[in-house]
């Protein structure tokens, strides 16, 4: 007999009683409150689609570590449900899911649950006109990082930095910094070109590990070196010690001007080739 599960979307603080079945979408790193509270944010996805915010504090958080898995999907019980404080909820009345030792976890489904995160390429970004609760981690270089904005959104203030970043690692040689950094748990919009949005549930790894990060900090300054391809050296331009020549490459920005106005553009390797109808290396040639 198939079991009946209450909808996120009708529970609210007085809710007893209930079943719910979710799949946890983002598990966030312990953090620990200006007040030494600690706390690690969860986010659930029923069925229907609904998403409801979780929240698991002080000893608590490592009794769940091993029986909530990001991408697992669960049936939990006898959690309390409350009305999230004005200065941390997105939205008036926002609800949240407040797991103790009386909460009851049942594991559906545990296939491809890990809690490290699965670094997406930038260009493999699926489109999203409007914000959806599509929530990915992406790995890149910090090219520049803007000056703090504030604006108002009701009767609170709220800041925000617009960081720029690139996973091409022959874009860094303008990069204020070296630093590769991961971004677990963003929202992509691509409405208007490609922006990611950060959320509370946000989580910055700031020395990530893996092949492709690697990679991404042996490659920092796109100078040519006149080694074959592959080759280890130390770069004397950015001083990196365990550089690695790659196949030639290059970045041609221009202005395209009509009647009613201009166009910046960037083209690339390949675009740049059959643009100027010449190879990659003789580019290189010719602005050397």
């Amino acid at each position: 007999m198939k079991k009946e599960y209450t909808p996120l979307a009708t529970l609210n603080e007085k809710s007893k009683g209930y079943k719910v079945k979710v799949k946890v979408i983002q598990k966030a790193k312990p953090k620990q409150s200006p007040g030494k509270k600690r706390y690690q944010k969860l986010l659930l996805k029923d069925d229907e689609g609904t998403v409801m915010k979780g929240a698991i504090f002080h000893d608590d958080i490592e009794s769940f570590d091993s029986a909530l898995k990001r991408n697992g999907e669960y049936e939990i019980s006898s959690a309390s449900i409350q009305v999230i404080p004005q200065q941390f909820s997105s939205k008036a009345g926002e609800l949240q899911m407040n797991f103790n030792d009386r909460v009851k976890i049942i594991p559906i489904s545990q296939d491809n649950c890990s809690d490290e995160p699965q670094y997406m390429r930038l260009f493999a970004i699926p489109v999203a006109e409007e914000k959806t609760d599509m929530l990915l981690d992406i790995l890149g270089v910090v090219l520049f990082v803007g000056e703090t904005r504030e604006f108002i959104v009701g009767n609170d203030t709220q800041y925000v930095h617009d960081i720029y970043i690139t996973d091409d690692r022959m874009r860094t040689a303008r990069a204020q910094s070296s630093m590769v950094v991961g971004f677990v748990g963003v929202q992509p919009l691509t409405r208007k070109g490609l922006s990611l949005t950060t959320s509370m549930s946000t989580d910055f790894v700031i020395q990530p590990t893996g092949d492709r990060a690697d990679e991404l900090r042996r490659c920092k300054c796109g100078r040519s070196t006149g080694y074959d391809e592959g080759v280890k050296f130390r770069c004397t331009n950015c001083k990196t010690p365990d550089a690695i020549s790659t196949p030639s490459k290059v970045t041609f920005k221009f202005n395209a001007v009509d009647s009613p106005g201009a166009y910046k553009f960037i083209v690339f390797t390949k675009d740049a080739e059959t643009l100027f109808g010449i190879p990659c290396a003789d580019l290189h040639k010719l602005v050397a």
